[in-house]
């Protein structure tokens, strides 16, 4: 998936982020860097229209930090919820200025490629709650089962939306066909009926982060089962936010 908007990643001296910066862009989000705070009003300015998030190492110097939230986030549509702290969790101190200021999400270390990719594009979905809320995949890891008439099969759920999921599972159901999956809730489980929108082996999963397995698409899910999925995605999105 190649996205529209950019990230703008301010990096410190030690280049802490470079690597986030390759993994980004090889999911399909184009970056640009910027290695102090004049270059990244530079390019904020020049690139206003097209940029989505602000991507910042967690432990700069709480007077960087505020001088790009009041200084660089302007810029962007998204404003203040736009700027997403990464790597080692800082103080509480810190955290609660961040929380004030509108900060909403956050990615502590040790964390996964698809992890980084989800709340850059939580991030750019800024002043959108609607889209983010329809479309944005929750990256996940628990078990799930998936039926199709006598076939049962346990699958790895690798990341979950409220239209549908990706399963890991060998071998992959044929694309087009229709499943019944299970998902696990505190309350016991859910049932959902479900078809398979593509399908990939194991030896060309759709992503270098996934395994092989099944896309998913819910069919015409009942409220309460919607509402299950909906507490379940904000279980997911915990470890994410401020």
């Amino acid at each position: 998936m190649q996205y529209e908007r950019f990230v703008l990643i301010y990096d410190s001296e030690s280049g802490q982020l470079g690597s986030a910066a390759l993994s980004l862009l090889e999911s399909g989000i184009d970056v640009l860097y910027a290695a102090d705070l004049d270059e990244a009003l530079l390019l904020a300015g020049q690139e206003s229209e097209r940029l989505g998030a602000l991507l910042a190492p967690s432990m700069l110097d709480p007077a960087v930090l505020e001088a790009l939230l009041e200084r660089v986030c302007p810029f962007l549509s998204g404003g203040n919820e736009t700027l997403v702290p990464i790597g080692l969790e800082p103080d509480p101190a810190v955290t609660s200025q961040l929380r004030k200021a509108g900060v909403r999400w956050c990615l502590w270390e040790p964390y996964e490629p698809r992890e980084l990719r989800f709340v850059a594009s939580a991030a750019m979905m800024a002043g959108n709650p609607t889209e983010r809320r329809k479309t944005l995949r929750v990256p996940a890891e628990f078990l799930a089962g998936l039926v199709q008439g006598s076939d049962n099969r346990q699958g790895v759920v690798c990341d979950l939306s409220h239209r549908g999921a990706y399963l890991g599972v060998e071998p992959p159901f044929p694309p087009g066909s229709e499943v019944q999956v299970e998902l696990p809730i505190p309350a016991g489980s859910i049932f959902l009926r479900a078809r398979v929108a593509h399908a990939h082996g194991a030896s060309a999963p759709p992503r270098h982060d996934l395994p092989g397995g099944v896309g998913l698409e819910f069919i015409d899910p009942g409220v309460e089962d919607r509402q299950s999925v909906s507490r379940l995605l904000e279980s997911l999105t915990g470890n994410f936010r401020l």
